[in-house]
């Protein structure tokens, strides 16, 4: 068996190298990246790899059967359906694929959806959250509503946006304003009804992994001047009646989940870092709607949010092709 990853020399790149040898998973690595890192080094199961350079011929030669592609839209766009025709099967991190017909999967909800394709979709890092959260409470109530504000760690930007927030020189290679000791209300571009690229993806994905069209989702995204781990507001109306021990207990059988609801400890972004769950709290009841509810979560971007979410997808497909051959 060859895994390759594509972009390893990256922030999600070399966070899912890391995953995937905490994971022990065995197999043929190939790890490419673009031409201004082609041959570097990388060590990863206590051997040393020399990083190719992606492009066609070197795709070609690889002859992987799973590739982890995290890279952006674009280099996704050029080169996933050459790994594709190779015979590999591709998960891909970034944003291309990801309306249409490929699955966009969250093994936590809808593993089943990766049977027989060779295309896959992760999803964005706070769609992850999300769905987490709320999968278990949709299959029990329903829902018929999502307001959702997001406080994004930087590193979901890339490097260059960690630089921007650690660099002391002015001159910023990521966001058109500085992000330290800052805010910045918008995360992308924005539509003609004034919505960003991160809130359209996230109101998309959402109701395509839940496979609900009918709920209403509507997010603000805010990049905040963190490092790691988004965390995400979010007030839900059921489409059942229910209470709030009700929910509760949906979330005790919610796998991924864990609860920090006592005062005053909550999902915060320091306990969170490096952590595969999705943390909850501060879950409480709207005080003049009812069937409505409050609650904050906090995620690990690049974990749960990219790589772990992957590297999952990817045990899943190596356990079936094992269980094929017995």
């Amino acid at each position: 068996m060859r895994i390759a990853i594509v972009g390893a020399t990256g922030l999600v790149g070399r966070k899912t190298i890391q995953v995937l040898e905490q994971k022990n998973i065995k197999a043929e690595y190939v790890f490419f990246a673009s031409k201004k890192s082609k041959g570097k080094k990388i060590t990863f199961q206590n051997k040393q790899y020399i990083v190719k350079q992606l492009c066609q011929q070197t795709i070609k030669k690889c002859n992987a059967n799973y590739v982890l592609f995290c890279a952006s839209a674009s280099v996704a766009c050029e080169y996933v359906h050459k790994f594709i025709e190779t015979g590999a099967t591709v998960i891909d991190f970034s944003s291309e694929f990801r309306k249409t017909n490929a699955p966009l999967v969250v093994p936590e909800i809808n593993i089943k959806k990766t049977k027989n394709q060779k295309l896959i979709c992760n999803p964005n890092c706070s769609s992850i959250g999300a769905v987490v959260f709320l999968h278990q409470i949709h299959k029990k109530f329903g829902l018929e509503k999502l307001l959702i504000s997001t406080y994004q760690a930087v590193s979901g930007a890339g490097k260059n946006a960690l630089d921007d927030l650690y660099s002391k020189s002015s001159k910023l290679k990521k966001f058109d304003y500085q992000i330290k000791d800052n805010l910045l209300c918008y995360i992308g571009d924005l539509d003609k009804n004034k919505y960003s690229t991160e809130e359209q993806k996230m109101s998309y994905e959402i109701k395509k992994i839940l496979q609900d069209d009918d709920i209403k989702v509507s997010a603000t995204c805010v990049r905040v001047p963190i490092s790691v781990c988004h965390g995400e507001t979010i007030w839900f109306k059921t489409k059942s009646p229910c209470d709030l021990k009700q929910i509760q207990n949906a979330l005790k059988k919610t796998k991924g989940v864990k609860v920090f609801d006592t005062y005053p400890h909550f999902p915060m972004p320091l306990e969170c870092k490096n952590q595969d769950d999705v943390f909850v709290g501060r879950l409480r009841e709207d005080q003049d709607d009812k069937n409505c509810f409050w609650a904050y979560i906090v995620s690990d971007n690049l974990r749960k949010g990219a790589s772990s979410n992957a590297v999952q997808i990817l045990e899943y497909l190596i356990k079936g092709k094992k269980n094929e051959g017995i």
